[in-house]
């Protein structure tokens, strides 16, 4: 499978014709993903995490996160367990994805692994592998010294979580599960023998794919080396990165169109454009838990933070959201003369996560 059709293609927003066909008429989209902070409590003090930037103990209830779900199922397709802080902190969060998937969303997991079994979080395996589409956990390190460096944690912790990770996927093997399962890897500067490792790593466990993508704002082009561990690829086993992300460094479009198909909930019920923004005051579009999701989505509280957001210098070198952004753009320049039936389409990757 070609990587333009793979899990972190952001070409997957060609398949929702009748969402794009809408937003090119309106000038309003609706999201098609969102994720939602279970909790911004986590053991690890990883540097740049974004949970520092909110409430450091905020967490959602169960009946809380059900009416959330609640206001968005109607509209969005995908949702994201994610953090915040790490989402199996909350006891709640097994149940929550039972409602999810159970309101008729695709449900996605983003964790450190550490509480991925069921000796730490009773039924937790069981749910994840019969109510998730994937899973991913961050390990982003392939070694326990670098893992306590940037986790701020014990070394020791590196083989507990590699072991976690390997009965999770035995369990997923063991039970026929689809949920795709993969190890990512924050990089910065790292060398060809670090990436290696880690690709081995992933593999050895049986994870189906092993991730890299950049810190924010690191100027270390990684994707020659990252070119090479592709020579661990088998037919069950897949390298991927956003080869985008190590190369551009400049934005190339005047809006985040992404924003208009993707959101963020977070653990205070918060709504905000996308994980960049997430936990500053002035990129709050308005408060689940108080309001409705009419209500914020169609406010012109939302409409003036879109229509500024790129003029309030937040958006950082190698955006998470840049292809997406630069994809809408394109289409939205052309929209007069574009017919949607004509763009190119391939069979893509868990479709509903763009």
């Amino acid at each position: 499978m070609s990587d333009d059709s793979g899990i972190l293609s952001r070409r997957k927003i060609l398949a929702h014709k009748e969402r794009l066909e809408s937003w090119l008429e309106t000038g309003i989209g609706m999201p098609i993903t969102a994720e939602l902070d279970s909790t911004n409590k986590c053991r690890y003090r990883c540097r740049e995490c974004s949970g520092y930037r909110i409430p450091e103990h905020a967490s959602l209830t169960g009946s809380e996160m059900e009416m959330i779900i609640d206001k968005l199922s109607p509209v969005v397709k995908g949702l994201v367990f994610t953090g915040g802080g790490e989402p199996l902190e909350n006891e709640e969060t097994g149940r929550a994805i039972r409602y999810a998937r159970r309101q008729g969303m695709d449900v996605g997991l983003v964790t450190n692994g550490f509480l991925l079994t069921d000796s730490q979080r009773e039924g937790i395996v069981d749910t994840v592998l019969d109510d998730c589409l994937w899973a991913r956990i961050s390990i982003d390190a392939s070694d326990a010294e670098t893992y306590s460096q940037r986790r701020g944690t014990q070394p020791g912790d590196f083989d507990i979580l590699v072991k976690y990770a390997q009965y999770f996927l035995e369990q997923k093997s063991k039970r026929g599960s689809n949920c795709t399962i993969g190890l990512a890897y924050l990089t910065r500067d790292e060398t060809l023998d670090q990436l290696m490792a880690f690709v081995l790593l992933a593999r050895e466990v049986g994870a189906d794919y092993a991730q890299f993508r950049p810190y924010h704002n690191s100027n270390h082009d990684l994707s020659e080396l990252i070119e090479q561990t592709k020579c661990m690829e088998t037919d069950t086993f897949r390298v991927i990165y956003p080869k985008y992300k190590y190369e551009k460094k400049i934005q190339d479009y005047e809006k985040c169109f992404g924003d208009e198909f993707r959101v963020v909930v977070s653990a205070t019920g918060e709504m905000y454009p996308d994980c960049h923004t997430r936990g500053r005051k002035n990129f709050s579009y308005g408060n689940l838990l108080r309001q409705s999701f009419d209500e914020i989505w169609y406010s012109e509280k939302r409409q003036e933070i879109f229509n500024s957001k790129l003029s309030q210098y937040n958006c950082p070198e190698m955006c998470r959201y840049d292809a997406l952004n630069t994809l809408l753009w394109d289409l939205y320049q052309r929209k007069n003369g574009l017919i949607l039936d004509s763009v190119p389409k391939v069979l893509f990757q868990h479709v509903n996560f763009v």
